[in-house]
């Protein structure tokens, strides 16, 4: 009997020693929740152009204490610029970074993530992500791609001269966005292959757009449409062409005054109209005309014949002297022909 009290005794000693009085521990507090996730990564990034990275984190308590971005072995890539600020109220966390990639390849990037607060231990989340860097110029291509086949108007590629661009591509399913043409490298003066349309065929889609260079030199055209089926399978179409622009100077042309009567002298205050010929072939192929100074031009040519195209002006007399009269005509912003005529002023 003593026993069985004895052992009761202990025991009961044993378990008041384990409860501690009402209010002295506290719970843990649940680690925080983070759900992280990419947003808005491109389908590549190019050699040398720099990106913004931004993560976004849902967490529901904790704060973010640290975060890192990490490629897998074997590369030099890295991340800079990291920050981390709270969106939405304080509900959301994003993280963003600058990367700038080095060079050409697949890499694995990872988004590390740790949280907590100072008296509970850091909770570590984490996402991994594949990411494919190609060289300025190079066609970004899927898979699994369809081959599209682009034409072009000509063969002959001139500064200022529009050129038409058709590209047929195998029906796969049907286009969920527009179709997108890209300049590589992107030119300076801005230009882009505009009025894109695609229209749809029994087996395929023929898209049109139209190019303008402004520049010489070799412009890449890369083109890209995507397209769904029935099954819900995606298809990305592609094809590539390089031109090469060269700037050629319009052809001279001959301009003519028709002379005035007699010998070609005015007395002061006095005027005259002076005509311009320009051969109709040229001038019908657009052109824009200048005088010098001393003549106000008309405008409008004031007629045609089979043969010319005729330009007037108006030559006032200010002073006595000799005096030029100049008219030249341009297309293309380039002079292709000029002509000059003696007045002679007297008093």
């Amino acid at each position: 009997m003593r026993v069985w009290v004895r052992m009761t005794f202990v025991l009961m000693a044993i378990l008041v020693g384990l409860v501690a009085p009402h209010g002295s521990v506290k719970a843990a507090p649940s680690p925080p929740t983070l759900e992280l996730s990419f947003v808005d990564l491109p389908d590549y990034f190019v050699v040398g152009k720099t990106y913004k990275l931004e993560v976004e984190s849902l967490s529901m308590e904790g704060e973010v204490k640290k975060v890192e971005f990490a490629f897998a072995r074997g590369t030099n890539e890295e991340v800079q610029n990291i920050e981390t600020v709270l969106t939405n109220n304080g509900k959301y966390y994003k993280i963003t970074g600058d990367f700038t990639p080095k060079k050409k390849g697949n890499y694995t990037l990872k988004c590390t993530v740790g949280a907590g607060d100072e008296e509970s231990s850091y909770t570590i989340d984490s996402i991994t992500t594949k990411i494919r860097v190609l060289n300025e110029g190079d066609i970004f291509a899927p898979a699994d791609p369809v081959e599209s086949k682009m034409m072009i108007s000509t063969n002959h590629f001139e500064v200022g001269k529009t050129v038409k661009i058709t590209v047929s591509t195998p029906k796969k399913g049907t286009t969920y966005e527009n179709a997108r043409f890209e300049l590589v490298p992107s030119p300076d003066g801005g230009e882009k292959v505009q009025s894109i349309r695609t229209v749809s065929l029994n087996n395929s889609y023929a898209t049109t757009g139209y190019l303008t260079p402004q520049q010489e030199g070799e412009y890449k055209i890369n083109f890209r449409m995507r397209m769904s089926d029935v099954d819900g399978s995606q298809w990305e179409a592609i094809a590539s062409k390089t031109i090469k622009v060269k700037k050629v100077d319009p052809k001279k042309i001959k301009v003519t005054f028709i002379p005035l009567l007699g010998n070609p002298s005015l007395r002061e205050d006095g005027q005259a109209v002076v005509i311009a010929k320009v051969p109709k072939y040229y001038a019908d192929q657009g052109y824009r005309v200048d005088w010098s100074d001393n003549v106000t031009g008309f405008g409008k040519p004031a007629s045609s014949d089979n043969l010319y195209t005729y330009i007037v002006g108006l030559f006032k007399a200010n002073e006595a002297g000799e005096h030029k009269v100049t008219f030249k005509v341009s297309r293309d912003q380039q002079w292709i022909g000029e002509v000059t005529m003696k007045i002679v002023v007297t008093e």
